[in-house]
């Protein structure tokens, strides 16, 4: 392993990394699904040349009928909209993953001038064949407080993240979470028994989340 990355916290299904994504490395086709949300990048330069770094690299992890799963918010920056969701889709749709699924989490926030209150679920499948068919999934709209809002950040549960697992992702999976945050992904996929990895950059959030598993009881 990259010695720039450090091992925080580990348990039977769960493993927290410090450090950044782009050094922690995977062997191809290990991971069943990716769940994660694209950091907020001022310049939008930047943020393509970190969406064409992470695609090809999470596509050779992703196995070979595996699932990317995004939630984003566009970013609106004075009276005008930045259009994340289409740049997230044409950096995977360039290494050849496919979009199938879509559908929007409702974020309870009201509409507001300077705020979008939704984001945008894309699921791209990697291979020929999605294993998720789309008459397995029911609901189109998603509804849950986003993490920042107080009510889910210090609770053991999230409802959009616990359904986008329990939709995307199957039994013996691994889970992967390149931008884990405070570990809210880690800890629904321990309490449905999914095995999961999540990698957080900043130091304090990612103490933050090593807390939550240490202190949250296990269910298994």
């Amino acid at each position: 392993m990259n010695d720039k990355v450090k091992l925080l916290y580990e348990d039977e299904l769960t493993k927290l990394y410090q450090g950044d994504c782009r050094d922690l490395e995977f062997e191809q086709w290990e991971i069943g699904t990716v769940i994660t949300g694209f950091p907020y990048v001022a310049q939008r330069s930047e943020e393509l040349n970190l969406l064409n770094t992470m695609a090809p690299r999470l596509q050779r992890y992703l196995t070979s009928n595996g699932i990317f799963v995004n939630t984003n918010t566009d970013l609106r920056k004075d009276v005008k909209i930045r259009l994340r969701h289409l740049d997230i889709i044409q950096a995977f749709q360039n290494v050849d993953m496919s979009l199938y699924d879509y559908r929007i989490w409702d974020k309870e926030m009201g509409h507001h001038l300077y705020r979008i209150g939704f984001s945008h679920i894309l699921a791209f499948h990697n291979g020929y064949r999605p294993r998720i068919k789309r008459s397995q999934v029911t609901d189109d709209i998603l509804v849950g407080k986003p993490l920042m809002f107080g009510k889910y950040h210090d609770a053991n549960s999230h409802p959009v993240f616990k359904k986008l697992i329990e939709i995307y992702s199957e039994e013996g999976d691994t889970i992967y979470d390149p931008f884990v945050g405070s570990g809210t992904l880690l800890l629904e996929a321990r309490n449905l028994g999914r095995k999961s990895v999540g990698i957080e950059l900043d130091r304090n959030i990612a103490e933050l989340a090593k807390i939550r598993l240490t202190e949250t009881p296990k269910k298994f």
